[in-house]
């Protein structure tokens, strides 16, 4: 029998603060054996819709779906694609002055995975949720590539630079302009270099998909670069994330990525770059 291990916990800005809201979703249709995690990403313009940073709406939007099911024969690949399409309609329909930003609007990475009734189970991402096959024989076979993790780095680095000629911490540059433009230039080549949902049909194009046998899997483990273990570079952190998190639990390790940037406090001179404290961080382990 399928066990499914969910946790989901909001980011922080600075230490103790957190962000305005948990932008990740952790998604279980059970009954059609459909899973993911989708990754909202807040954009520059500060749009809200329904509420909702814009980031969390999408996230929510394609749960919604999700749940609605009647997936029952498609691949995830397929079932990604329709509901990027449809999120595209939708902005087209109720929300077209959130439409009208394209590039700079909604956008969120994913991974989603379906286990059909011939034993074998499909997966499709983009972006910079993570996939990893946990083997029979106890190896961790990492199925996606995180396209994101040099991009970000860019970003961040430009951070670093200002953070040291204005004398203040990463997290108190990241509204400024520099930091803004550097953003808005890479969401600017969303679906053009890099692959990230936002309703766009040259989404299509991004997204890596596959299918593979249950057989030799024991377990399957989704995760948003929340997750990604500090510690470790991009080939190795999200597979040192899936060992603990199969070993233990993922909120017990969680907490042991918290312990490490709560420690991590000279917002000066960081160990870990980033530009808000801790990312939402989410992820599911699917016992098959």
């Amino acid at each position: 029998m399928t066990k499914i291990e969910q946790f989901s916990h909001i980011g922080y800005k600075q230490l103790g603060t957190q962000v305005a809201m948990n932008e990740d979703r952790v998604i279980a249709h059970e009954e059609e054996r459909v899973y993911a995690v989708i990754d909202g990403a807040t954009s520059t313009t500060g749009v809200e819709i329904d509420g909702l940073t814009d980031g969390a709406y999408i996230a929510e939007f394609f749960k919604k779906e999700i749940m609605k099911g009647g997936f029952v024969t498609m691949t995830a690949q397929a079932i990604l694609s329709e509901i990027n399409e449809k999120f595209g309609q939708h902005l087209e329909d109720d929300h077209p002055e959130v439409a009208k930003l394209g590039k700079l609007g909604p956008s969120a990475s994913g991974i989603v995975v379906k286990v059909h009734r011939n034993g074998t189970f499909s997966f499709a991402q983009i972006g910079d949720c993570m996939l990893v096959e946990v083997t029979q024989e106890n190896g961790f076979i990492e199925l996606t590539e995180d396209t994101r993790f040099d991009d970000d780095l860019t970003y961040l680095n430009k951070a670093l630079e200002l953070s040291k000629k204005e004398d203040k911490t990463t997290f108190e540059v990241k509204n400024n302009d520099i930091i803004k433009q550097a953003i808005n230039a890479h969401r600017m080549m969303s679906n053009v270099k890099k692959g990230v949902i936002t309703g766009e049909a040259e989404v299509d194009n991004f997204i890596t998909a596959g299918v593979r046998d249950l057989e030799n899997a024991k377990a399957l483990i989704l995760m948003s670069d929340g997750m990604a273990h500090p510690d470790f570079g991009k080939e190795e952190t999200y597979i040192q994330a899936a060992k603990h998190m199969y070993k233990n639990s993922i909120e017990n390790y969680y907490q042991h990525i918290k312990s490490l940037f709560d420690g991590d406090k000279d917002g000066k001179n960081l160990k870990y770059l980033r530009c808000k404290h801790m990312d939402d961080a989410s992820a599911m382990v699917i016992h098959l």
